[in-house]
């Protein structure tokens, strides 16, 4: 797949699709800062609200909108009241570009074709490894050794069109899930913002196919998927849940005095413990694993 552009006057036309999460806002501040300024960013809900009660909450310094807000460029919040309104609003327009980082809404036919070039997705993984809703969940519990950032066309099947550019992002154990979230979005916009200059000055970009052999899922996490696996190093563990924190729910695990859940992680240590087997009481405990124990506040279930 190629794409091309006919360079005019008024400059290629790019809108910014996405929930106000990290993500998405780290990739508005990519682009702002490699000189890209959207025409429209639209902040995605996937609650029922008048859209208009927006315009009374303060402006949030770093959020998507402060970002937007000091810009100067147009947001506008998009809910299932008023999709079909936007969707009419889009096809109007006819922006050359449409750039999706991260929301639960998924866009079908009718959207992906509002783009006169094409309908982007920034996503979270060097795809075609971990296509899905749930990529850095399982990049972080996977302990995978590096992370990075897909620009691809968005089609009908999730995460699986051509590939306009990846990157890798660096990142230190001790970030949070947010802050990862900002630098691989803020990674994501750099991306866009090359893409839009490339073709600004009349180049045709060529996409590659994933290659559906290597690609794996990132489904979203169940229950199940957050039990520690005691048989592993606790620092291991330590990381995963200090990244991760209780977005996707609590953490367990399965020790000799029945089933710990896991409040908040306080620390680990080198000392020696058999796998599984857990000390104290009155909410705080020592979690033993295969190499040191970890220091926990949770309470124990049958």
């Amino acid at each position: 797949m190629k794409l091309c552009y006919c360079p005019t006057a008024a400059g290629l036309e790019l809108v910014l699709f996405g929930n106000a999460g990290p993500l998405f806002t780290g990739s508005l501040a990519g682009l702002i800062a490699h000189g890209v300024k959207p025409a429209l960013v639209i902040i995605d809900s996937q609650q029922s609200r008048d859209p208009h009660d927006a315009r009374l909450r303060p402006v949030v310094e770093g959020s998507a909108e402060g970002y937007a807000f000091e810009a100067g460029i147009d947001v506008v919040h998009s809910s299932p009241r008023n999709r079909a309104q936007l969707h009419a609003r889009l096809a109007q327009r006819q922006p050359a570009l449409l750039v999706v980082a991260c929301t639960d809404f998924i866009l079908d036919h009718r959207w992906l074709h509002l783009a006169r070039l094409a309908s982007l997705n920034v996503h979270p993984s060097l795809l075609p490894r971990y296509r899905g809703p749930a990529p850095l969940f399982w990049q972080v519990k996977n302990r995978e050794p590096e992370f990075g950032v897909s620009l691809h066309v968005m089609t009908d099947v999730i995460d699986a069109g051509p590939v306009v550019g990846q990157s890798p992002v660096a990142w230190r154990r001790d970030r949070s899930l947010s802050e990862l979230e900002h630098s691989i979005g803020h990674e994501g916009g750099r991306l866009v913002a090359e893409l839009v200059d490339q073709l600004s000055h009349g180049a045709t970009v060529r996409t590659h196919d994933q290659c559906d052999m290597q690609a794996s899922a990132a489904r979203r996490p169940r229950p199940a998927d957050l039990g520690l696996d005691t048989t592993r190093a606790a620092r291991e563990a330590f990381q995963i849940v200090t990244t991760l924190g209780q977005a996707y729910g609590p953490w367990w695990a399965t020790t000799d005095r029945g089933r710990l859940l896991i409040d908040a992680v306080l620390g680990h240590n080198d000392h020696n413990h058999e796998p599984g087997v857990v000390r104290g009481g009155d909410g705080l405990f020592e979690l033993g694993f295969a190499d040191g124990c970890l220091r926990v506040r949770g309470r124990l279930t049958e």
